[in-house]
């Protein structure tokens, strides 16, 4: 892309030359000195195109490396993210499971006569649940 722009600005200015010797051959004065000073023009523009087409290389190579840079980060971060999510999962899982194995406790003192107060000291939790559960045992006996 940017040796396209070079080329057009290349071409643009050539052109711009060749139209400014044209104009001062067409008046008949062209002077040695008037034909140097055009050549020296063409010549100090060339060389500013160069230099801005090689900060433009510059500046596009600047970009892609932080695009590069922005990704490899973002992956890390990722990564990262996932890494955290799966602990969460297994920790909600873990939790989980501490539930059930507390209701299935419950569920075993309550059928062995214990009061729904003592299951839910005994088990820290709250009485609601163990009255909870040993409502639907009931429904289930029944």
């Amino acid at each position: 892309m940017l040796l396209k722009v070079f080329l057009t600005l290349q071409i643009l200015f050539d052109v711009v030359v060749v139209v400014l010797l044209f104009f001062l051959l067409s008046r008949r004065r062209v002077e040695k000195e008037d034909l140097e000073r055009v050549l020296s023009a063409e010549e100090r523009l060339k060389v500013l195109i160069e230099d801005k087409a090689k900060e433009l290389s510059a500046a596009a190579d600047l970009v892609v490396y932080e695009r590069d840079k922005a990704i490899k980060e973002l992956k890390k971060l990722e990564f990262e993210v996932e890494k955290k999510l799966r602990m969460l999962s297994e920790s909600i899982g873990r939790k989980e499971s501490e539930k059930k194995q507390k209701r299935e406790l419950a569920k075993h003192l309550l059928s062995k006569g214990k009061s729904p107060a003592d299951v839910a000291s005994e088990l820290n939790i709250p009485i609601s649940e163990v009255k909870l559960i040993a409502e639907l045992m009931g429904r289930q006996a029944g």
